[in-house]
């Protein structure tokens, strides 16, 4: 009978890229605990407490649904760590964490998980991150396979794939500010006051990639999701330049939004809103030619409602298009189209009691109308 791997607390992933005279062990993992299989070392819903290292055996991370089905999302092996994010956020458990066998594990508390963020933030940062993207791919695969076997990929595809869909916006966004802010930093030295900017542009966006999760993850809990606030209009024209600023770094792309058509102020769920609006500048860059372009943005007022209008000087849509553009699954040959940006953006829009129109015409151009109530019109 072979033994169990095993592997050394101080080899585990999470302590990559960190000098080993600065990891004593003793004192970073002060408390160690086994599990036998079908233990639950946490659950959704409890407070955060530790991150936890794998030592041997393995841990399956799991998600239960309205329905009572439960999904597996991840499965934690030796020298892996998970429970991360807890500590980052200081939200809940939203998944639960089980013993797949007997099961050996290291816990890192409050202080120690704060300690290594201080002493190599970057290290922590770039492989938090990784383990992430690795867990998403693998979440992807059990997901498409469990819930195909189950005959319900239908069921959760509207929601997944509409995540998906708009978590590609901000992420983009964040690519492109870091690759713009190394570029600034690299050739023309460093300007506190762009760095900060951008620093904000991609803290800014994460937080808005984190909402939508959250918003989803509401969603499959069965809860009502209510975030509608008033908005003054200035204010989502000011956020929606910065969370857009990284499709514009091409001098040839140019930006405009035209202030003072009305600047009252609109009821609408701000995030949800913006991504509604970032997702057609995103749209209306790529309708632009090689040499470049314009985008333009504006809010009017007309009678009862607020209009938004987002234009840009492409080569426009033909005509065959036009009528399928909002169908769920149209894409037009664009490169990674899903099909789900524009059909979300009206189920969106439709839910403040508005609407979205687009006028086109091949070599004039594109600009699409999102139309929404004043607050207080009935």
């Amino acid at each position: 009978m072979s033994r169990p791997r095993q592997v050394p607390y101080v080899r585990n992933r999470l302590f990559r890229g960190i000098p080993r005279d600065l990891l004593d062990i003793e004192r970073l993992v002060r408390k160690r605990r086994s599990y036998q299989t079908g233990d639950i070392i946490f659950d959704e819903g409890d407070d955060p407490d530790y991150c936890y290292l794998v030592a041997s055996g393995s841990v399956r991370i799991t998600k239960a649904l309205p329905d009572g089905h439960e999904e597996l999302l991840a499965v934690i092996q030796p020298g892996d760590f998970f429970g991360e994010l807890a500590l980052y956020d200081a939200n809940r458990r939203s998944a639960r964490a089980t013993a797949s066998e007997p099961t050996r594990l290291g816990l890192l508390d409050q202080d120690s998980f704060d300690y290594l963020r201080r002493i190599a933030p970057l290290e922590m940062a770039s492989t938090i991150a990784e383990a992430g993207i690795e867990r998403m791919r693998q979440t992807n695969v059990l997901l498409v396979s469990e819930v195909g076997l189950a005959g319900r990929l239908s069921q959760m595809g509207h929601e997944l794939g509409t995540l998906s869909h708009n978590l590609r916006s901000p992420l983009a966004t964040i690519r492109n500010a870091a690759q713009l802010l190394r570029t600034w930093m690299t050739t023309e030295g460093r300007d506190p006051q762009r760095t900060l900017r951008f620093i904000d542009i991609i803290h800014d966006t994460a937080e808005n990639g984190l909402a939508q999760i959250e918003q989803l993850m509401a969603r499959l809990r069965g809860e009502a999701l209510e975030a509608r606030e008033l908005v003054g209009v200035d204010r989502l024209l000011d956020e929606l330049r910065e969370l857009t600023a990284g499709h514009f770094r091409e001098e040839s792309v140019r930006y405009r939004d035209h202030r003072g058509g009305y600047q009252g102020m609109v009821h609408v769920d701000r995030r949800e809103f913006l991504s509604v609006l970032s997702n057609l500048v995103k749209n209306a860059v790529e309708a632009l030619p090689e040499q470049g372009g314009e985008v333009a943005v504006a809010a009017a007022e007309d009678s009862a409602q607020v209009v938004f209008s987002v234009s840009d000087t492409g080569s426009g849509i033909p005509p065959e298009h036009l009528g399928k553009l909002f169908e769920r699954g149209f894409t037009a040959g664009k490169r990674g189209g899903t099909g789900l940006g524009l059909a979300h953006a009206r189920e969106v829009v439709q839910q403040l009691g508005g609407r979205i129109d687009v006028d086109s015409a091949p070599g004039k151009g594109t600009t699409f109308y999102v139309r929404i109530p004043k607050p207080g019109a009935s």
